[in-house]
């Protein structure tokens, strides 16, 4: 096996998530940096507060605006070349075929002889395909040496698209478990003060996410008034996030004349999240579509019983139905009542084995996991015979270079 190479990784943005990953991974390297694309999240709070020692970090712009103006200016290829130069790694990681420094990082591997790694979660069922954007993913997957997914459903897309299944790592998508069990279960132990001094309700089942409409959110609502009503369970739903739905899930609240049943407790921060977990009852998270759902890894840490929609991509790897949630599909309110009612009905026993089951589940979707597929993934890419791109995918690809994309399939 060859030596471990020097990575750099590529990201948008260094949110907590990613800190807890890199962390793990820099111990495994002789180095490791990481490039980040702006200084700023997609959302007050969303960026790690203080970065954690081993590895090098650099962010190329101050904020989104910047960076989105140097990609559709062709400034970004020549700066994030010029940094890939400074660091020399032997194998770089790109996230995903969708951002213009993919095809820049693409393009300066090629260029240097050094490898590269794709991280991807993306699902074949997560949005329309259409042949010409299929094609395109192809030919920039053939000039990839390995690649880092999510989970299973992920690695079986990658294959339809021609990729190599023996060049393929598993545990992309984790989150900092210890963050969310140990900060749940000393939120459990001062329920009392906590939901006091936070106005929360004695009973509730939470959920989080962006208020855009693949997320649900108004089905949900309807779904949990219909499940109040049929158990006669006097709990409520509270909702963590904001977004452009707003009005409508306000709307839908008044609707169903759910009043405080339904709370909308609005952006929170990433020391806020453990305490919310741990004193819920239980975890919904009914997207119609969703890649991944890192609140599905926060929640089962937590010790939470789920209730996952089946186009979610977490939902395989950490539900298994009736040993610690209900899988459901998310266009059935019907189905995601039945499921919340099973939710509220479970007794103090019951509510125990299922959390104890989704934490043994998540166990090893954490760090580490990251760092192991990371590894294992630039060992892949290390033993393939350099590929370059022809004419006509440098064409494409330097044209794509300019063009920030924010929804990622």
């Amino acid at each position: 096996m060859n030596a471990l190479p020097r990575l750099a990784i590529l990201t948008r943005e260094i949110a907590a998530y990613h800190d807890a990953r890199f962390a793990a991974l820099a111990p495994m390297l002789p180095r490791l940096d990481v490039l980040a694309m702006a200084d700023e999240g997609s959302f007050a709070g969303f960026l790690a507060q203080s970065l954690s020692a081993g590895y090098h970090a650099q962010r190329l712009w101050p904020g989104l605006a910047s960076y989105r103006a140097a990609a559709e200016n062709a400034r970004l290829a020549p700066r994030l070349w010029q940094e890939l130069d400074r660091i020399a790694p032997e194998v770089v990681a790109i996230a995903g075929w969708a951002s213009p420094e993919s095809y820049a990082a693409l393009a300066w591997a090629k260029r240097r002889g050094r490898r590269l790694v794709v991280m991807s979660d993306s699902q074949s069922h997560d949005a329309a395909r259409h042949p010409l954007r299929e094609a395109l993913k192809r030919r920039f997957l053939r000039c990839c040496d390995a690649a880092l997914v999510a989970g299973r459903s992920h690695g079986a897309y990658l294959q339809q698209l021609g990729f190599d299944p023996g060049r393929i790592a598993t545990g992309y998508d984790v989150v900092n478990n210890a963050h969310f069990r140990l900060g749940a279960d000393r939120a459990r132990a001062r329920a009392w003060a906590l939901r006091q001094a936070l106005g929360l309700p004695q009973r509730y089942v939470l959920a989080a996410g962006r208020f855009v409409p693949k997320k649900n959110l108004v089905r949900l609502i309807e779904a949990f008034g219909q499940a109040r009503a049929e158990t006669g369970q006097d709990a409520a739903l509270c909702i963590v996030g904001d977004g452009p739905d707003r009005p409508q899930i306000t709307a839908a609240i008044a609707a169903q004349g759910l009043g405080e049943a339904v709370r909308l407790l609005g952006l929170r921060s990433y020391e806020d999240m453990p305490v919310l977990y741990g004193l819920a009852e239980g975890f919904a998270h009914v997207a119609l579509t969703e890649q991944w759902g890192l609140v599905v890894n926060e929640a089962a840490a937590a010790g939470l019983p789920l209730l996952l929609s089946a186009t979610i991509g977490a939902a395989p790897e950490l539900l298994e139905p009736g040993r610690n949630g209900w899988l459901v599909p998310p266009d059935d309110r019907g189905a995601i009542a039945e499921g919340l009612a099973r939710m509220l009905r479970l007794t103090a026993d019951e509510r125990a084995s299922m959390a104890a089951d989704s934490r043994a589940r998540v166990a090893d979707w954490g760090p580490d996991r990251f760092a192991r597929g990371m590894v294992a993934a630039a060992h892949m890419a290390q033993t393939r015979p350099l590929r370059h791109p022809g004419p006509l995918d440098r064409i494409l690809f330097q044209r794509m270079g300019r063009r920030p994309v924010e929804t990622v399939a």
